[in-house]
C-alpha cells in the first residue's frame, strides 16, 4: 500500500510519503479487491468531517469497536 500525493489524497510533507507492506493474510482475505470496490472510502461506517476527511474519527471509532468486543 502506498501513501502518496494524488487525486483525493494528500500528505503533510515529503517525509510523510510511505510504502506500507500488507500482511499476506490480508491479501488472501481479498483486501485488494475490497479497496478497489470501495465506493465511499475504506470505512463507510465512519462519518467525515466538514472537509470530507475521516481521519479525525478513526481513532474514536476504533476505541468504540474494541470496547464493544470487551
Amino acid at each position: 500500500m502506498n501513501i502518496r500525493m494524488g487525486e483525493d489524497q494528500s500528505v503533510k510533507n515529503d517525509t510523510s510519503l510511505r510504502h506500507v507492506p500488507l500482511h499476506e493474510h490480508l491479501l488472501e482475505l481479498g483486501r485488494i479487491d475490497y479497496v478497489k470496490a470501495a465506493d465511499g472510502g475504506l470505512f463507510p461506517q465512519i462519518t467525515a468531517d466538514k472537509y470530507g476527511k475521516q481521519g479525525p474519527y478513526i481513532g474514536d471509532w476504533w476505541c468504540r469497536w474494541l470496547r464493544q468486543r470487551g
